[in-house]
């Protein structure tokens, strides 16, 4: 019996190395993938606005040269001694023109000019600000900071997407089969010790001749033996939802600690409120990091945020579902402790006397139930 819970043990353990390795695997082949994409995105943009940035730059110094053509002008007529006050006044209009110009030319390509390079000296689609709007789009959050106004940018963003969603969601599969492991070996240790019920009792639970010799092996009903079993399975479930949840809440706690700590200005409502938009893939886009914008956000700074990013989001999937196996087990269990149905008068002499259809009932519903919970 030890060396069988031994080798059980074992199993598990290199179940879960397994599922972690392959998870660190994805997860290396998903920041690659994003690398590559963020290179892409940067050509795409950086050279489209740079060509609108240098245009703009033209009709600016062509603006300035009629601007001198015509002020050289204007002052040799305002040499002449008639109509002085009406030369001044068409000067003054003229200066005012050229500065609406100048605005409206600089409102028009102020895009241009930023992207290239904003007010913090930074450029726009340098490579970790390009890593980090990638990151956003693959993992759907999109905060709407920084976005591609080139139809080349956009064209290539949205072909990317595909193939990054994907990659995305390999991962996410990977690293919640190894979260969901470690949390069900944590779960199992927890439950033994609150009652009984469990692998032994599973081993002998799917058929009446092995679950009446157990019962008679062990002096207990084979049916208090089944509802014991539920109880089991019903403590394990909400044992599970419950680590789920306290999983949960110390990586959005995590998240919110260090925003805080990055974000002097912000409050611990406004840390939370942007660590839990960020994990449920909601992305408002009013509050986002100042770091994103400044020469702090690095690549380094940026993969590891996705990184812990993306194991977060696995936390959260991993959450909704042991809530969705809890709502399952609780309601399978209920329909189980349900009174039989009296069956209808009938010719009884066809029934086996060795037929439970309480017992038969029960022993389909533990079993349904075990396919909720691995």
């Amino acid at each position: 019996m030890v060396s069988a819970e031994g080798s059980g043990g074992g199993r598990q353990a290199w179940m879960m190395a397994k599922s972690a390795l392959k998870a660190l695997i994805a997860l290396v082949i998903f920041l690659a993938y994003a690398l590559l994409a963020a290179v892409i995105i940067r050509e795409a943009e950086w050279r489209n606005e740079h060509l609108n940035s240098e245009a703009a730059k033209d009709r600016t110094i062509l603006v300035d040269q009629l601007r001198y053509e015509l002020v050289a002008k204007l002052n040799e007529l305002i040499k002449n001694p008639h109509n002085n006050s009406t030369l001044t006044h068409i000067k003054q209009l003229l200066d005012a023109y050229h500065n609406a110009s100048y605005v409206s030319d600089v409102k028009t390509n102020a895009a241009a000019k930023h992207l290239i390079v904003d007010d913090n000296g930074m450029q726009m689609w340098s490579l970790p600000r390009s890593l980090t709007f990638v990151l956003t789009a693959f993992t759907l959050i999109g905060y709407g900071d920084i976005v591609p106004l080139t139809d080349a940018g956009r064209l290539t963003i949205v072909c990317l997407t595909v193939f990054g969603a994907v990659f995305m969601l390999f991962f996410m599969s990977s690293a919640s089969t190894a979260q969901s492991r470690a949390i069900d070996a944590f779960c199992d240790v927890i439950v033994k010790r609150c009652g009984r019920g469990g692998p032994s009792l599973r081993l002998h639970a799917d058929d009446h001749e092995s679950l009446t010799t157990y019962a008679a092996t062990h002096n207990e009903s084979e049916t208090n033996l089944i509802l014991d079993h539920f109880r089991f399975l019903v403590r394990r479930a909400v044992a599970r939802f419950v680590l789920g949840l306290i999983f949960l809440a110390s990586s959005i706690s995590l998240g919110a600690f260090v925003k805080k700590l990055e974000e002097k200005e912000w409050s611990w409502l406004t840390s939370y409120y942007f660590t839990f938009q960020t994990f449920s893939t909601i992305g408002f886009g009013d509050v986002v990091p100042r770091r994103f914008a400044t020469k702090e956000c690095t690549m380094w700074y940026a993969i590891f945020f996705f990184a812990y990013i993306l194991c977060s989001l696995s936390v959260m999937s991993v959450v909704i579902g042991f809530g969705i196996s809890l709502f399952r087990t609780v309601m399978t269990t209920a329909n189980a402790f349900l009174p039989d149905e009296k069956e209808p008068d009938g010719d009884e002499e066809g029934e086996s006397k060795d037929t439970n259809p309480a017992k038969d009932r029960l022993l389909g519903d533990c079993v349904k139930i075990r396919q909720y919970i691995p």
